[in-house]
């Protein structure tokens, strides 16, 4: 009996990319990859194909494509409709057979809305977010261009306002070029661990960091511990230093507020962000003028559709044989 993988996407040939990474991992999976069925939903709208939208919600007709499905794949903006309708008494007979949904975007701020986390653990559903190297990988590039970039004075030669948007390996590749990398973080890290990630120093304590750092860079997600993280005042204490503040987490770890505040009181001296409290940032905001922020949209480390179907392939390998999978959510955590 085949097993069906569906697929819930707007992410371009997605369906193509996972039948072939299926066929090219086929030859060393014993068998587990030989019975196994894409199974893509054809997404519509009104009747008509749509194009890609954040604001794009599944239709009844849609669900009636995911009758059976047990695993599924899909892009996080549609997440919601899933869940919702999992909850729902008249849709439970063609989702009730779901028990584990793995997501192809990084963030996670769509899975903890409104009631998604009850429903998710009422149902015994398990889900996986996309993470893994080749994220970590283009965030480490993303920072590194834009350190030089200012090191440089690149920045100089073009205004923002013409470009209207992974922790340890990011650290980790950094340090091997010579930068002396300290870290933050909730829970406590061995000295094996330190090293291992390249770190001169470790802390829980954000405020022993700051002030003797040149660099400020974040890659944290959305959580409620890291909302205004490093709001309300706290980097008046980089005053000396006077750091660059490097974004590419998300955007509730600074209001704008705080950063033009922060950018006028001189405690640090320039901005580059990636990511924002309202996406895309609108028009009118003050930080599109100011010649001590660059602004680039959401871009750091964009999902990649080879990317996702091998992380979904690989842990469609944990699954059939009852290991844990990757990228587990964790509601207390909140990532």
């Amino acid at each position: 009996m085949n097993t069906k993988l569906f697929v819930v996407s707007q992410i371009p040939n997605i369906g193509n990319l996972l039948r072939n990474e299926i066929i090219k991992r086929a030859p060393e999976s014993n068998g587990r990859l030989e019975s196994v069925e894409v199974v893509v939903v054809k997404l519509q709208q009104k009747g008509n194909e749509i194009s890609f939208s954040r604001n794009l919600t599944l239709t009844h007709e849609d669900f009636k494509q995911l009758k059976s499905a047990e695993i599924l794949l899909v892009d996080n903006n549609l997440l919601p409709s899933v869940i919702k309708a999992i909850d729902n008494e008249a849709y439970r007979p063609l989702l009730g057979s779901l028990k584990w949904i793995q997501t192809s975007w990084a963030g996670v701020s769509e899975i903890f809305q409104d009631n998604i986390p009850d429903v998710v653990k009422k149902n015994s559903l398990t889900l996986t977010r996309f993470s893994g190297p080749s994220f970590g990988q283009a965030m480490t590039e993303y920072v590194l261009g834009q350190i030089l970039n200012y090191e440089r004075s690149f920045y100089y030669l073009y205004s923002s306002t013409t470009i209207q948007k992974q922790c340890f390996q990011v650290s980790k590749k950094l340090a091997g070029m010579g930068m002396k990398m300290s870290a933050f973080g909730r829970s406590e890290r061995s000295e094996e661990e330190i090293k291992q990630f390249g770190f001169e120093k470790y802390s829980t304590n954000l405020q022993e960091l700051l002030p003797h750092a040149d660099y400020i860079i974040s890659i944290m997600p959305a959580t409620p511990f890291t909302t205004d993280l490093l709001g309300n005042d706290i980097l008046s204490i980089c005053q000396n230093k006077k750091p660059v503040l490097i974004n590419v987490g998300r955007g509730n770890l600074i209001s704008e507020e705080d950063i033009i505040k922060a950018l006028d009181q001189g405690w640090i001296r320039y901005a580059i962000l990636d990511v924002f409290r309202t996406e895309p940032l609108p028009s009118t905001s003050p930080l599109w003028t100011r010649e001590d922020v660059l602004i680039t949209p959401h871009v750091s480390a964009t999902t990649r559709g080879c990317d996702v179907v091998k992380l979904f392939v690989e842990n469609y390998l944990h699954y059939v044989d009852r290991k844990p999978l990757q990228y587990v959510i964790n509601f207390d955590e909140g990532y």
